[in-house]
């Protein structure tokens, strides 16, 4: 990996073919459906509009120029729950994997997170997915439950396992 940085409108091309790439590589660690995803109209500028958002922060890291993981980060907008984010569509493309790619993405996160006065950090992770929990552990998250049936890709139940990483020492 040659860099991580923060995602802008510039890189939606390049974030857009790596979560087409994610969407078939990995279909039960992302809400969306490939086919949902690849036909919706407009879809570079949605993803611009979501890389300009101010309660949104993508990071990326970069190999050779090419962006080869992400992970998202949503900051609550509403009065009693800015204190809080969300971590979506972690992704690492599977020949870097294995290479501390996505704990460094999540670093980055944690680091922007912290200049944001965010308290906690959560996110969801399937619950069979082994690889994806151990680097959330390693990066100090925190199970605190288990969503039964939380989703259903043709006609099979997955069961998403809550996570959390305490910022703050409250």
């Amino acid at each position: 990996m040659d860099k991580i940085l923060l995602l802008n409108d510039s890189h939606a091309t390049l974030y857009d073919k790596l979560r087409l790439e994610a969407l078939q590589d990995s279909p039960t660690a992302f809400a969306t459906d490939y086919e949902e995803y690849v036909n919706r109209k407009d879809r570079i500028q949605r993803v611009k509009n979501n890389l300009m958002k101010d309660s949104a922060f993508t990071v990326g890291a970069f190999q050779d120029d090419q962006l080869v993981g992400v992970a998202t980060m949503v900051i609550h907008e509403q009065l009693k729950l800015k204190h809080k984010a969300e971590i979506y569509a972690v992704y690492v493309s599977p020949t870097q994997r294995g290479r501390s790619i996505g704990y460094h993405l999540l670093q980055k996160l944690m680091k922007v997170a912290k200049t944001k006065n965010i308290e906690q950090l959560l996110l969801t992770v399937e619950a069979n997915n082994q690889r994806a929990i151990c680097l959330y552990q390693r990066a100090g998250f925190k199970q605190i439950g288990i969503e039964k049936n939380a989703m259903k890709i043709n006609d099979i139940y997955y069961d998403e396992a809550y996570m959390q990483k305490m910022l703050t020492t409250n």
